[in-house]
């Protein structure tokens, strides 16, 4: 379950180090999180972050 501490700390390690930008998926995984692409998008999309297409 994503609990708001836990969605804080995913973004907080997300945007930490703008240099080295991760996929979404592999900040969640490195916090134990195994969850839908769709559903750790949302997680970074309520916070206003979006991953951009490369």
């Amino acid at each position: 379950m994503l609990t708001t501490p836990i969605r804080e700390r995913i973004i907080d390690h997300g945007t930490a180090n703008r240099e080295m930008l991760k996929p979404m998926l592999e900040i969640a995984a490195g916090f134990g999180i195994n969850a839908h692409e769709r559903t750790i998008t949302k997680v970074f999309a309520k916070d206003g972050y979006f991953q951009h297409a490369e």
